[in-house]
């Protein structure tokens, strides 16, 4: 991460390593979240989280998906998605994800309109003790 106080730096991916077989990974990624439910879950999970943009949470679904790539390589196993039990949960966390998600920009907006009033209020106060003082000023 490139932070420093309020400062917060874009962080990109290394360049480091085959040029191709970073898009096709990335590519890959991108149809994997499209068709498991698994990997799905995961990027949703990223996303509605607020932890990461769209483009960084592909990237780190493909870093995951190396992980199970490798894991499934060295164990001999294949791929054991979850089950629909396990499918269930993800819906219902994302449901209240999204729930809590549109609570808090709720919140949010409600703040706004009152923060709002309140300047228009302090902005029509301080015109009229500003008006009052060139009064006295006159006299």
């Amino acid at each position: 991460m490139n932070q420093s106080g309020k400062f917060a730096g874009r962080v990109t991916i290394s360049r480091k390593g085959n040029r191709r077989l970073r898009q096709t990974m990335i590519q890959t990624t991108q149809l994997v979240v499209n068709n498991v439910g698994y990997f799905t879950a995961a990027y949703n999970r990223l996303i509605i989280e607020g932890q990461k943009e769209p483009n960084v949470a592909i990237v780190a679904i493909a870093n995951k998906l190396i992980k199970v790539l490798m894991k499934m390589i060295h164990s001999n196993e294949k791929f054991n998605p979850p089950t629909a039990q396990d499918q269930s949960l993800c819906t219902q966390k994302i449901k209240r994800l999204t729930s809590k998600k549109t609570e808090r920009t709720q919140k949010r907006k409600e703040t706004r309109l009152i923060d709002q009033k309140y300047s228009v209020l302090n902005a029509g106060l301080k015109s009229k003790s500003h008006s009052k003082q060139l009064n006295y000023n006159t006299i």
